[in-house]
């Protein structure tokens, strides 16, 4: 870690040089700091609106250049070089709660109650130095918002930033105000530019009716390039606005591609070529005027009921809907909490009584009254983490079978298992354990299956759907005659829940209408030898 700043207010990052592993050549070839973050901002407990303050920082060899977790924060004019993209093999002593090869990232920022202002920042990877490819690993990324719906209607804004040679350029994900900005962003060589992921929404992109005058400039060109992608995610509700010029220019030229996304479900976001005037944006102007401890952003033009933010039936949500909903619910909850303005204003009135009690409710200290154990999975994550947390304000320890259960939350998948997952990454990562990123979180890289098959049953295709299940989950896998396939389902503890052989034949189905919700793996065994794994969500 370069700089960490937790729970606190009106906190300036200014002008630091952070190299996080000095280099004895003139190539990147000491990577073993591979786990290492140049600035970290989380402020999850705080009772009030932060304003902190991360500009002109240059970081250079780290995993992750800056994270910046439940705040507002003005992110400008940062330089960020040569992310370490080292491939950790994977421990096979670690199941399930293994951390290997983590993701990378230049600059992510997550959750907010205030905004994020991501403003004339560079991330850069100067491909000469590594004798891999960072720029077609999407596990590598340049700026990543995620989920900064407001209750208070402000939009983020990313502008004017410029990113290189990461295999994703800029990826947005779950939900977002419908007037985010992103203006005048330069993507140059990546495997996918623009990328919409986990129910990404942003609305359209546009610079107030101009044109958005983002740049897609790209050296590199393959048959898995993209110019946007949507990633579990309806990127139909997404359309870039691009100046319908003659000649194009090349950087306002990208590839429209129309694909589907990684699931087979949703189509990329959509160019829309059309006679806008350039973007009005001026680069160079500070984009909000700070007074005291209260900084303001721009407030999205866009009036937005509850009823549309916390609605369960949305377009935008593709990707386990119903957890999603609940993770939406909780996030506006909480910035409530943190604006005793908001929380009694009519308009959020019934959504803040409805949240009252609830398990987040509870831990927020609006409601005293016991309450008995939560229901749904969701819920208890939240209870264990709140319980955990109290103690660990009190004795600044925890014991070991409470850090086994931050541990087991915060490996799990927040967009199926809820606030709770954020909560224990953000105790784990102030207790100086490195940052926790599940799989559900990435965007998959192209290839049909990351397990090699083996040669008896190369002809073999293996699909389970639906996923998530509910009650009834279908696998599609070839079992010939005298061929003992074992078929296991194992929670995240490694417990197996139910065992059961492939009879002849090449559809299957199973039950889980009886299995707790949450993330369980499918394994095909034949004796020893492992045929297939995979994730499934049990709803």
């Amino acid at each position: 870690m370069g700089i960490g700043v937790y729970n606190s207010v009106n906190v300036g990052i200014l002008d630091n040089v952070l190299d996080m592993e000095v280099q004895s050549g003139s190539t990147y070839t000491s990577k073993f700091n591979h786990y290492s973050t140049g600035i970290s901002v989380i402020n999850y407990l705080l009772g009030t609106t932060a304003s902190i303050d991360v500009s002109g920082n240059e970081i250079k060899h780290a995993r992750n250049g800056i994270v910046a977790q439940f705040t507002a924060a003005d992110i400008e004019n940062n330089e960020i070089y040569d992310l370490n993209d080292r491939v950790i093999p994977p421990d096979p002593f670690c199941f399930p709660f293994c951390n290997d090869n983590p993701p990378s990232y230049g600059i992510r920022a997550i959750n907010t109650e205030g905004g994020y202002i991501l403003k004339e920042n560079k991330v850069q990877l100067d491909l000469s130095q590594y004798s891999t490819s960072p720029n077609t690993n999407e596990l590598i990324m340049g700026i990543v918002l995620e989920n900064t719906l407001s209750a208070n209607a402000n939009a983020s804004q990313v502008n004017c930033n410029k990113v290189e040679g990461t295999g994703i350029g800029l990826r947005f994900v779950g939900r977002h105000e419908p007037n985010t900005e992103v203006v005048k962003n330069s993507l140059k060589d990546h495997q996918l530019g623009f990328v919409l992921s986990n129910n990404g929404f942003i609305g359209n992109v546009d610079d107030n009716g101009n044109a958005s005058d983002n740049r897609w400039d790209w050296i590199t060109t393959g048959t898995n390039m993209r110019h946007t992608y949507a990633d579990r995610s309806n990127g139909d509700l997404c359309s870039l606005h691009v100046r319908n010029v003659q000649p194009f220019p090349t950087y306002f030229n990208p590839i429209i591609d129309i694909s589907a996304d990684y699931t087979g479900a949703n189509a990329s976001a959509i160019f829309e070529w059309t006679n806008l005037n350039p973007s009005q944006n001026a680069c160079n102007l500070p984009l909000r005027i700070k007074s005291g401890s209260n900084p303001q952003l721009p407030k999205n033009k866009i009036k937005v009921s509850s009823k549309q933010l916390i609605k369960k039936k949305s377009k935008d949500i593709v990707f386990a809907p119903d957890s999603a909903w609940r993770l939406n619910k909780q996030l506006l909850y909480w910035q409530l909490n943190n604006d005793s303005t908001l929380l009694t204003d009519s308009l959020w009135k019934n959504f803040s009584d409805s949240m009252k009690n609830t398990a987040l409710g509870k831990a927020l200290g609006k409601n005293n009254r016991a309450i008995g154990r939560a229901v749904h999975h969701i819920d208890r994550n939240v209870e264990d983490v709140s319980s955990i947390q109290k103690q660990w304000l009190k004795s600044d320890s925890l014991s070991k079978a409470d850090l086994n259960t931050l541990n087991r939350i915060a490996r799990l998948c927040p967009f199926y298992d809820g606030l709770g997952v954020y909560q224990a990454r953000a105790i784990l990562e102030q207790m100086g354990f490195s940052m926790v990123v599940n799989e559900c979180e990435l965007t998959k890289k192209r290839k049909s299956n990351q397990f090699l098959r083996l040669k008896y049953k190369a002809s073999s295709e293996f699909a389970i759907y639906p996923n998530p299940a509910n009650e009834v989950l279908h696998l599609s896998y070839e079992v010939e005659d005298n061929n003992f396939i074992k078929l296991d389902v194992i929670d995240l503890l490694g417990r197996t829940k139910t065992s059961s052989f492939l009879k002849k034949g090449s559809t299957h189905s199973i039950e889980v209408s009886e299995l707790q919700p949450g993330l369980h793996l499918i394994r095909l065994m034949k004796g020893d030898q492992l045929l297939e794994i995979e994730k499934i969500m049990i709803e």
